[in-house]
C-alpha cells in the first residue's frame, strides 16, 4: 500500500486542513471546578485581589498555540502557515466560567498563535452558581476587604497583558491569594501585549448544572442587587425579604457592574489613575455584551481625548483664577 504525504495533497486543499487547525476550537468546560487548577502567582498584580484559577496543564493538547506543530514541521508546512495567519487577524478566544459572584476560572479556547499583537480577544462570561453568599460579603468589604470580584478580572487581564496565554512562568508553593504575598519570578519580562478590541460577553449557564436555581423576581433590581455585595444585613434586602443565595445572577447585572468598574477606571482620578492606565496603553477598544447583544463600548482613545480636554479645561480655569 502506497505511502500518504501531507505535502502530496493539492494546496487549496492543504490550506483549507491548515485553516481548520489554526482556528479550531476547544470546548469549554461544563462546569467551574477548581481540580487541577491553582491561581498563578508569576507577576506581581496590581489587582487587590486575584481569585482566578487557571489550569495548571494546558487544556488544548496541541500546545499554547495552534500553529505550533505545523511551524515546526517542515519548511514548507511552515511557510504556507505563516501565509494564512499573514492574511487573517489573530483573534484569541477565552471562556471565563464564574462561580457564585466570587471565583473566575479562565480557559483558552482559540489560541492561533503567540503573538504580542492581538486583533480581538472575545472573552465568553458564563455565570454559574447562585448569587454572593453573606459569608463570602463579608470577607469583601469592610477593613481588609478586597471590593468584589471585578479585581479578578482585572487580574486575568494583567496577566495576560503582561505573558499571554501560557502557563505558569514559576512554581510556587505560597497559598496565599493576596498579591502582596506573591513572589514571582524577578527574571521574568513584559513581553507588552497589545489588544486592539476586547469583548466581554455575559450569560448564564446555570441553566444547564442547576436547573432549579431562577433569576431573582423583579423587585430585586440592580439597586439591591448590587448592595448585596456590600452589606449582609442591609435594610432594603431585608424590607425585600428574598433570600438570593436560591437565586442565580443576571447576567446583565454582572455585565453593569463590570462597566461600571471599567468607566470607573478610565476616569484616571486619584485612586484608579495606576488601574486605568495598562488599559489605555494596551487596550484600542472594550465592548461588553449581554447575550451576545452590545451593552456598552469603550473607544479608548475618545475617551483619552475627552479626558485630556477636560484636563485642559480645569487648568484654563485654574489659570483665570490664579
Amino acid at each position: 500500500m502506497p505511502s500518504f504525504k501531507f505535502l502530496d495533497l493539492p494546496a487549496e486543499l492543504r490550506s483549507l486542513i491548515i485553516e481548520n487547525v489554526l482556528f479550531d476550537r476547544c470546548q469549554p468546560p461544563t462546569k467551574p471546578s477548581k481540580t487541577n487548577r491553582t491561581i498563578f502567582r508569576d507577576i506581581p498584580y496590581n489587582a487587590w485581589r486575584c481569585r482566578a484559577y487557571y489550569q495548571e496543564q494546558q487544556h488544548n493538547t496541541q500546545g499554547p498555540s495552534n500553529s505550533l506543530s505545523l511551524l515546526l514541521t517542515s519548511r514548507q508546512i511552515s511557510s504556507e502557515t505563516q501565509a494564512i495567519l499573514h492574511l487573517n487577524p489573530t483573534d484569541y478566544h477565552l471562556d471565563i466560567s464564574m462561580l457564585n459572584e466570587v471565583d473566575i476560572f479562565p480557559t483558552w479556547l482559540s489560541v492561533p498563535r503567540l503573538t504580542p499583537c492581538i486583533s480581538t480577544l472575545t472573552a465568553s462570561v458564563r455565570l454559574f452558581g447562585h448569587i454572593i453568599s453573606p459569608q463570602n460579603v463579608a470577607s469583601q468589604v469592610g477593613d481588609g476587604g478586597h471590593l468584589g470580584f471585578q479585581w479578578s478580572f482585572y487580574a486575568v487581564l494583567e496577566r495576560f497583558l503582561a505573558y499571554g496565554p501560557v502557563a505558569q512562568k514559576t512554581p510556587n508553593n505560597n497559598k496565599s491569594t493576596h498579591p502582596s504575598q506573591n513572589n514571582p519570578n524577578p527574571s521574568s519580562m513584559d513581553r507588552g501585549i497589545t489588544i486592539k478590541t476586547l469583548i466581554l460577553d455575559f450569560s448564564s449557564a446555570t441553566d444547564k448544572t442547576d436547573p432549579d436555581l431562577t433569576f431573582p423576581p423583579p423587585e430585586i433590581d440592580y439597586t439591591l442587587w448590587r448592595i448585596r455585595h456590600t452589606s449582609r444585613r442591609h435594610p432594603l434586602l431585608l424590607r425585600a425579604g428574598v433570600d438570593l443565595m436560591e437565586h442565580k445572577p443576571r447576567p446583565e447585572f454582572v455585565a453593569k457592574y463590570l462597566t461600571q468598574y471599567i468607566a470607573g477606571l478610565l476616569s484616571m482620578n486619584y485612586h484608579t489613575a495606576s488601574y486605568g492606565r495598562m488599559l489605555y496603553e494596551r487596550i484600542g477598544a472594550i465592548r461588553v455584551l449581554v447575550d451576545g447583544r452590545v451593552y456598552r463600548e469603550f473607544d479608548l482613545a475618545e475617551e483619552l481625548a475627552e479626558l485630556r480636554r477636560r484636563s485642559y479645561m480645569i487648568c484654563h480655569r485654574l489659570s483665570r483664577l490664579s
